[in-house]
């Protein structure tokens, strides 16, 4: 498992059973999802947790998504 994946998979273990059901309901609906349907579900996913989020340069990456 890659360092990525062991941080996913530790976040999901931290979340309560509710948002853990929350977010299985999100990656069974990504499974099927083309590549243009994953982007527009994880920008609105950023914006709704992040309303002021500026997508400009930046000296640090985000630590899931590396932008």
């Amino acid at each position: 498992m890659t360092h990525d994946s062991e941080l996913v998979v530790q976040g999901y273990l931290s979340l309560s059973a509710e948002e853990q059901r929350e977010v299985d309901e999100v990656l069974k609906g990504l499974r099927n999802a083309d590549s243009v349907e994953k982007r527009a579900v994880a920008y609105r996913m950023i914006k709704a947790a992040h309303p002021r989020l500026s997508m400009g340069p930046v000296r640090a990456g985000c630590p899931c998504c590396s932008r």
